[in-house]
């Protein structure tokens, strides 16, 4: 007879099919514990796998943070060496211009070229690795494009400009304070001996005319007077003999008086001094936002998105020889964005992650001290554009190298004060932190290093086990002689159709 087992179901496979599904629900019911167990070896090598990833990246903030702190430094013992050098030549200076010291030939000029020369070793020497430090390398750089339209610098929240450059827009050109005579000067009046006086800055220059001078003899007589006064103007005679007198610099801030014996001459027509005050800022915009003006500087407002420090100086005025007088056909003022140029700007610094969030982001910007990229900007009646342009040749020009050499001297050691703070206050505060942390995850070892072992063996023990049920089940399909089933079916031929229902 045929042995029947009720309750598994129709067909040969059934029974093995329905007991399958039936140990599935039990095992998800009532998870066994070698499963468990590789769960919790599987996190456990998860959480190690986190706390290597974050000793890695805390070894690596450690040692960006170490580089900056070396780099900060030795560029700051770099700029030390440029400010006593400066505050040197600038006490040399000083004396000479107070009469304390003699002015011998050629000598200041050489204490200037001695300043100059240790400012090129020092731009060349401080390095940290093959990288150079104080060479402009790793500060910002810019160039201008237009007539007149030069880059002076940038403040350290000026953002990097596109390629075609931020656009610049003049309102207003520079105008210097001038005054022209309006009584001419004849001969039988230059015979007269007339009375002429200059006063500028503290300053003042007197001259008498002469017997047998000419218009253009008496202007270069008072610009020789000027000039070794130390006052900053410019003395011409027009062509119907009037005098004209400018200051040399640009803007609202400069202003001087003129007087004359004779009305109208330079005094007033009723005799009086003339103060002249006619001075007058740049205005305009760059990449369309608020620029604030100082004579022929342009300089980005506080606060603005992307230009602020930046600061360009426009001289592409159309003057006419040295008078600085603007041409009758252009007006000193212009139309509304009227288009002086483009600046493109390239901020350079190195940038440190100290962590992943942003406020842990620390830029570290090293300006130039090379002599030409140093006082910039300066409004000098010399004409000097840079600290390696300053010639001390007379006393006008020693009065322009102290304000080079001054305004050189604030710009180094503003860099090096903001250096001092970065190096001795945030990296070093940054450092003791990050150090802190590694340490305090290397305490942990053990979590480090899981057991990757006891994960394998577990994993190998998941696999051996799936092999024998698929052996188990493999052996049930096809049953070898002499099993149960076989000998409770004692006859075939009499009971056709399967064994198994």
């Amino acid at each position: 007879m045929a042995l029947r087992i009720n309750g598994l179901g129709q067909g040969p496979l059934a029974d093995r099919r329905l007991l399958g599904e039936r140990q599935q629900r039990g095992q998800d019911q009532h998870e066994s514990p070698p499963r468990h167990q590789a769960d919790h070896v599987e996190r456990r090598h998860r959480a190690s796998e986190q706390l290597r990833a974050e000793f890695a990246a805390l070894n690596g903030a450690v040692q960006q943070a170490e580089d900056a702190l070396a780099i900060a430094t030795g560029a700051e013992q770099g700029l030390v060496r440029v400010t006593e050098q400066l505050a040197s030549l600038e006490a040399r200076l000083r004396a000479v211009a107070r009469g304390a010291a003699p002015l011998p030939e050629q000598k200041p000029q050489a204490w200037v070229a001695e300043a100059l020369a240790v400012l090129e070793e020092v731009a060349e020497t401080t390095c940290f690795g093959p990288r150079r430090l104080l060479d402009g390398s790793l500060g910002c750089s810019g160039v201008a494009v237009g007539d007149g339209l030069e880059f002076v610098g940038a403040g350290p929240h000026t953002r990097s400009s596109p390629p075609h450059g931020y656009e610049v827009l003049l309102s207003e050109e520079p105008v210097r304070a001038t005054v022209l005579g309006e009584r001419a000067l004849t001969v039988d009046r230059i015979a007269e001996g007339v009375r002429l006086s200059l006063r500028e800055g503290g300053r003042a220059a007197r001259l008498v005319t002469q017997r047998g001078q000419t218009p253009r003899d008496v202007a270069a007589a008072l610009q020789a007077a000027a000039r070794e006064a130390g006052l900053a103007l410019a003395v011409e005679a027009t062509g119907d003999g009037r005098l004209l007198v400018q200051h040399r610099l640009f803007g609202s801030a400069y202003r001087f008086a003129v007087g004359s014996s004779l009305p109208g001459v330079l005094s007033t027509p009723q005799g009086a001094p003339r103060v002249v005050s006619n001075g007058r800022d740049i205005a305009g915009t760059m990449n369309g936002e608020p620029a604030w003006g100082d004579g022929q500087t342009l300089t980005g407002c506080f606060g603005n998105p992307t230009t602020d420090g930046l600061v360009v100086r426009y001289t592409g005025l159309p003057f006419t020889g040295a008078t600085g007088r603007l041409r009758h056909s252009r007006p000193s003022v212009l139309k509304p964005r009227v288009f002086a140029g483009r600046v493109v700007v390239a901020q350079q610094a190195l940038v440190f992650r100290l962590g992943g969030a942003p406020a842990e982001q620390i830029n570290l910007r090293l300006d130039s001290v090379r002599p030409q990229h140093l006082a910039r900007g300066v409004a000098n009646a010399s004409g000097f554009a840079a600290l390696a342009d300053v010639r001390v040749t007379g006393s006008v020009a020693l009065r322009d190298a102290l304000l080079m050499v001054a305004q050189a001297r604030a710009e180094v050691e503003t860099g090096l004060e903001a250096l001092r703070k970065l190096a001795h206050g945030t990296l070093t505060e940054a450092l003791g932190r990050l150090r802190v942390q590694s340490q305090n995850v290397a305490a942990s070892v053990p979590d480090l290093h899981a057991p990757d072992a006891a994960l394998h063996a577990v994993q190998a023990l998941s696999l051996a086990i799936v092999r024998e049920a698929r052996t188990a089940l493999s052996a049930q399909a096809h049953p070898p002689q002499g099993s149960l089933l076989e000998l409770l079916d004692d006859d075939e031929t009499t009971h056709p159709g399967p064994r198994w229902n």
